[in-house]
């Protein structure tokens, strides 16, 4: 989830939209291997790609993976 999303939804706790946006931000973060998609969503984020190398055991994420993390919103 991003810092903005997560302030916008602390400020104002009833904000239906916000909760949505990061409910759906985790449900599609949770659906990946966590490590991996975590690691994407940083590289991503600071378009830096030696942030998505995943180390063993974890394995990278395929191309189906990625697209579905790219849905979400930074």
């Amino acid at each position: 989830m991003t810092a903005p999303l997560v302030a916008k939804l602390w400020a104002e706790p009833t904000n239906d939209d916000a909760l949505e946006a990061a409910s759906s931000a985790r449900t599609a973060i949770s659906a990946q291997p966590l490590i991996p998609a975590i690691k994407y969503l940083t590289a991503r984020l600071h378009d830096d790609t030696g942030f998505a190398l995943p180390l063993p055991p974890h394995m990278p994420l395929t191309d189906a993976q990625k697209a579905a993390l790219d849905e979400i919103p930074l």
